[in-house]
């Protein structure tokens, strides 16, 4: 088969991430893929065939014409889209062309029943791939939704090759202990609640060495460091920006942490986890479909800042504890998060589901 991925996104994310760990493990599968793509932040990041398109809305004229002469030439047999604006684009080519349309979807979303959800999820769409079973359940709520239309597929995680790129940079930690996060600086995703935590938990006698590393780049990134200066972190809170290679700096911490409003199961966490890293995280999403709390890493309520500083104390103290929490996570990557896997439930989903060509 050959698949066509869309990709609209201004910069790199969780979406941008996925695309290409489906992309490398579909094509170890002897399958052909296609990305058009947006950001050079994509495309720059995938060697083989690509197309950069303007995406400039969802009725965007250029990118229609371009796509639906690549969709023809290359005989293309399968669209992918992965954000809301190339849902549309890709539904109305599929139908257009006679090809399948999945969407991709890696949050929680509750869908009103208007007529432009129903054309978008169900007259054009042929199937629903999501990377947590909370997230099936939740549209499954929807009434013109059928449950046989969406399937949960883990996010895959190469753990040799994330081991190999922790290898290319050389990066010392400056703190004793190093606690890291890593995603969108953006509000959904809770860094100003970790900062906040964090603060309190430096201040404390325990908090001694201690420094925060944050990996990334967003709207929210001034307001962050703002807010560190007022909470008098600064000297010791790291704000790096995106790299294309994060995990020399994962590898070094001691602790990983992600407090996502909204979350299906990201791949941030995931990859900490591959390094056995032990991971304190918020209950969203698909989280509590991985994680067991106090057994491969800590679950705390976003609004429970007392707990998340005593897990950091405990985690500081309890080297054993590290250990213990760290290597369970990476048993439990290694057991469910596999990219071979991944790309045989893709095609077997695709192959099965939606309209006969």
């Amino acid at each position: 088969m050959t698949f066509l991925f869309l990709n609209s996104a201004r910069q790199w994310g969780g979406n941008e991430n996925w695309i290409l760990l489906a992309a490398d493990a579909l094509r170890a599968h002897n399958q052909r893929v296609i990305i058009a793509y947006r950001s050079e932040q994509v495309g720059s990041r995938y060697s083989k065939e690509k197309i950069k398109l303007p995406f400039y809305s969802e009725v965007d004229v250029i990118t229609l014409l371009r796509l639906f002469k690549l969709i023809k030439y290359q005989h293309v047999d399968i669209i992918i889209s992965t954000k809301q604006k190339e849902y549309f684009i890709g539904g109305f080519l599929a139908r257009f062309c006679g090809i399948k349309n999945i969407l991709r979807l890696g949050i929680v979303r509750r869908l009103q029943n208007t007529w432009s959800k129903r054309l978008i999820y169900d007259r054009l769409c042929d199937g629903i791939i999501v990377n947590a079973r909370t997230i099936k359940e939740v549209l499954c709520e929807s009434s013109f939704i059928k449950p046989g239309k969406i399937i949960p597929i883990y996010n895959g995680v190469d753990i040799r090759d994330l081991h190999k790129k922790s290898e290319q940079i050389f990066f010392k930690k400056s703190f004793s202990f190093l606690i890291v996060s890593s995603g969108m600086l953006i509000k959904r995703k809770g860094f100003d609640l970790l900062l906040r935590a964090f603060a309190a938990f430096k201040h404390s006698p325990d908090g001694k060495d201690a420094g925060l590393l944050l990996l990334g780049d967003g709207e929210e990134r001034e307001n962050l460091q703002r807010l560190s200066r007022e909470l008098q972190i600064d000297r010791v809170t790291v704000f790096q920006r995106y790299r294309e290679n994060p995990f020399p700096y994962i590898k070094q911490a001691d602790c990983f942490i992600l407090l996502s409003e909204n979350e299906g199961i990201p791949n941030a966490l995931i990859e900490a986890m591959a390094f056995r890293l032990p991971v304190i995280t918020a209950p969203s999403g698909g989280i509590n479909e991985i994680i067991t709390d106090g057994e491969n890493g800590f679950i705390v309520k976003r609004n429970d800042e007392n707990l998340l500083i005593n897990r950091l104390r405990q985690l500081k103290k309890d080297p054993s504890l590290r250990r213990r929490l760290g290597g369970n996570a990476y048993l439990t990557v290694n057991k469910q998060f596999n990219t071979g896997r991944m790309a045989e439930q893709i095609i077997q989903f695709c192959e099965k589901t939606g309209r006969k060509q």
